[in-house]
């Protein structure tokens, strides 16, 4: 019988929903051990923390638009199944996709 790994998010969701997994499998030790060094490996270049909404993103008064928002900041859009980043610091600047697309612009 493998070992069943959930990952969820490591902040609640910046409107206060709930955590939302995003890895929920049953694998064996080997495999295990060669995801969390995995994850170990590519957590700071990934690191995404928050999950919100596509309503939530494009809201300019909502939270995750009006706190803490900086250049890089990064969401998982649970929409969309999306991780996107924060072009601004700015309530109305845009969140754009891994490809530098913007994705979502606040308003």
């Amino acid at each position: 019988m493998g070992t069943k790994i959930t990952a969820l998010p490591t902040d609640a969701a910046p409107e206060g929903g709930d955590l939302i997994p995003f890895v929920d499998v049953s694998v064996n030790r080997t495999e295990a051990t060669t995801i969390q060094n995995l994850a170990t490996s590519i957590s700071p270049l990934i690191n995404i923390g928050y999950t919100s909404t596509t309503s939530a993103l494009t809201a300019a008064a909502n939270k995750v638009n009006t706190d803490g928002k900086y250049i890089g900041r990064a969401v998982f859009n649970v929409t969309t199944s999306q991780p996107l980043w924060a072009q601004g610091t700015s309530p109305l600047d845009p969140w754009v996709d891994a490809t530098g697309t913007v994705a979502l612009t606040p308003v």
